[in-house]
């Protein structure tokens, strides 16, 4: 298989990481995919749908 490239990425869940990617994001340069929003109601519905990968991208639960 030929060479892709890229490198290697490292996911810590530190302050300096979250605080970059809210960055990303206040900025317009990383925009999460959302594939649904369910009501705190329907959270068991909303958990089902990624446990079966039915999900392309992020699934909310919106609470208030």
């Amino acid at each position: 298989m030929p060479d892709l490239g890229g490198r290697f990425v490292e996911r810590r869940l530190d302050r300096e990481n979250l605080e970059r990617s809210a960055r990303l994001a206040l900025d317009g340069l990383l925009a999460p995919v959302i594939t649904a929003v369910h009501p705190l109601s329907d959270a068991p519905a909303a958990l089902a749908t990624v446990e079966n990968g039915h999900a392309a991208g992020k699934v909310v639960i919106k609470v208030a």
